[in-house]
């Protein structure tokens, strides 16, 4: 079993080289990979693709590096956990089947889901053809698959320093405290922020919302809500800077 440890900066950096591949040669036509190709399934959040951001920046770059090497593609963001759940029980039946004979990887990119893995993992170990990677957790899986942490920290202690610069005080909006990256995030911006004192000593003040109390929870909202975060309660005169942590409008 391995256990990864990697930096946001360093997945990105993977997406962008991924969603670069084939650039230097015309791309293969997606007709011509076989249909028993390598398949390659990743299961997001629910309603987690869209956001413009970092889901999107997954698709993006599982689309762009499976292309480029004949692999085959199915990424779903389901529109709750308990749909999510019946997908993974579906798919972890063909999965674990000894009769399955397509070479698969599964991504499992949210938290949502953690119990059903660790509960569920070892019902893989049977196929050699079947490998599973869940990207929300420093703790190894108690049977067949890989897991990898995205320590947040340092790069939004980085963000809030340079917010420090742009303004005394910051409106951080941020989905959830039940997902610690989440957590993580916001600790790193608040610490950096705070940290970026001026020369002449002035405090700085980090103001944190959360949209939703849920695990899964404030990742989507609606665009008249977005708004009232940031102006609802005459925030805009006293910050000048909004910030926003794993959250954002649907528009």
């Amino acid at each position: 079993m391995n256990h990864w440890r990697a930096k946001y900066g360093c997945l990105a950096a993977i997406l962008v080289i991924a969603s670069g591949c084939g650039k230097v040669r015309p791309d293969p036509d997606p007709s011509d990979i076989p249909s028993d190709a390598p398949l390659v399934t990743v299961i997001y959040n629910p309603g987690a693709l869209g956001d413009r951001s970092y889901n999107d920046l997954i698709y993006a770059g599982v689309e762009r590096a499976a292309l480029s090497r004949g692999l085959r593609t199915m990424q779903l963001s389901p529109s709750s956990v308990s749909e999510g759940l019946a997908i993974l029980q579906a798919y972890f039946g063909q999965m674990s089947a000894a009769r399955d004979t397509v070479r698969r990887l599964l991504v499992v990119t949210g938290p949502e889901y953690e119990d059903f893995l660790r509960g569920n993992s070892r019902e893989l170990e049977a196929n050699p053809r079947a490998d599973l990677l869940y990207l929300d957790t420093e703790e190894p899986l108690p049977g067949k698959g890989s897991t990898i942490n995205l320590p947040y920290y340092a790069a939004m202690y980085e963000a809030g320093a340079v917010a420090s610069l742009l303004s005394e005080r910051t409106l951080l909006v941020a989905a959830n405290p039940e997902t610690a990256a989440i957590r993580e995030s916001v600790a790193g911006f608040s610490d950096g922020f705070k940290a970026g004192y001026s020369s002449d000593g002035e405090d700085k003040e980090v103001i944190v919302k959360w949209i939703s109390d849920e695990a899964g929870g404030g990742f989507v909202i609606d665009d008249a809500d977005a708004m009232d975060l940031v102006y609802g309660d005459g925030r805009d005169a006293v910050c000048k800077l909004v910030f926003q942590v794993c959250g954002g409008a649907s528009g």
